[in-house]
């Protein structure tokens, strides 16, 4: 290797091996000083032997090209008759090098993780089944690995969840498949509300949602269009003056008593429940679908008999991702959780 160096580069070598040698005289010590010594000659210019080397380090977990940048350091610092031969060519070569092993390192592993999380097996094992429990998927890896911590076991989850192998349906409870995020449809009215209520009632809870938002889980269409806003108890009627004024076809819910296609194009003011699950779709409070396929199920002013929800909640729940615990708590605030058990019992979910 010193052969094909020039007469600087061989005479920076001699300069740093009587230093090294002097300072650290044992042969293990020497032996790492050859990979460090390798590495800031790559970094002078033979990149071709940084690739192999750094593998092997990486393999090894060793990191002795520390000592390459230490004496890059050293040479700019006390030896400034040797700076113009370090060409900052050179210098991005060498740290790009490190870079892309770097990343061939991590993709490596990566891949091992990946293989590790015996993706096939557990479609096999687990692919029947409408919900997969945590347990479930702690007695699958410990088919392979009787002794693995649970900690493990919950760091793969995460992995599969990032890979949309699993998405979440609830506390310790997963489907298989990526999670398909039901977001509501947003519309000039929508947009006008929200301004309204930043404007004048910038601290009230609240949230909206379209009635033809059903129309994603029907096979029939509906033709009525309704706005919800629903809005914390003590500032319901405030809001629903304040939306009044710029839209007179405002109900309270308390004041609705004929079918809803009597309301068409109404805007519906009514109270939130506390602890609602609600999303922010384009800076606006939105219901989730957790709180749609709960409002539909136990509010009286809507028309869907029990076969017609069950089929709403069937759509839903295959269709999109649906919280079944955010769904159960939210019935639970409404005192009605067995209702809402009852209907997933039904669609088998």
């Amino acid at each position: 290797m010193l052969l094909t160096c020039n007469w600087n580069l061989r005479s920076l070598f001699i300069f740093q091996f009587s230093l090294f040698n002097y300072n650290c005289p044992s042969a293990d010590t020497l032996f790492n000083f050859q990979f460090s010594l390798f590495n800031f000659m790559c970094f002078l210019g033979e990149y071709s032997f940084q690739f192999s080397l750094f593998n092997f380090i990486c393999f090894l977990g060793e990191h002795p090209f520390h000592f390459s940048i230490f004496t890059f350091h050293f040479v700019l610092v006390h030896k400034p008759s040797l700076r113009p031969h370090i060409h900052f060519s050179n210098f991005c070569h060498f740290f790009l090098s490190i870079d892309k092993n770097l990343r061939i390192f991590a993709s490596s592993n990566i891949t091992i993780m990946y293989d590790n999380l015996h993706i096939e097996e557990m479609r096999n094992a687990l692919g029947n089944k409408t919900e997969i429990t945590i347990r479930d998927i702690d007695y699958f890896y410990c088919s392979f690995s009787p002794d693995i911590p649970f900690s493990t076991v919950k760091w793969r989850i995460h992995s599969l969840i990032d890979k949309g192998i699993l998405h979440r349906i609830g506390h310790g409870r997963y489907r298989f498949g990526e999670e398909k995020i039901f977001f509501p449809d947003i519309f000039r009215k929508t947009m006008d509300i929200a301004r309204i209520m930043r404007k004048q009632f910038p601290f009230a809870d609240y949230c909206q949602w379209n009635f033809s938002a059903v129309n994603a889980f029907l096979h029939h269409l509906l033709n009525t269009e309704l706005f919800f806003v629903d809005v914390e108890r003590d500032a319901r009627e405030a809001v629903y003056y304040a939306i009044r004024d710029k839209y007179p076809k405002t109900v309270l819910s308390s004041n609705l008593n004929e079918e809803l296609a009597y309301y068409d194009g109404c805007i519906v003011v009514r109270n939130l429940i506390t602890a609602a699950p609600v999303i922010t779709v384009e800076d606006i409070p939105m219901a989730s679908i957790e709180k749609i396929l709960v409002d539909l199920a136990l509010d009286k002013m809507f028309p869907f008999q029990n076969i017609e929800m069950l089929r709403i909640f069937e759509n839903a729940c295959s269709s999109y991702a649906v919280n079944i615990s955010r769904m159960l708590r939210y019935a639970g605030r409404r005192g009605r959780r067995a209702v809402i058990e009852e209907i997933l019992d039904e669609i088998d979910y």
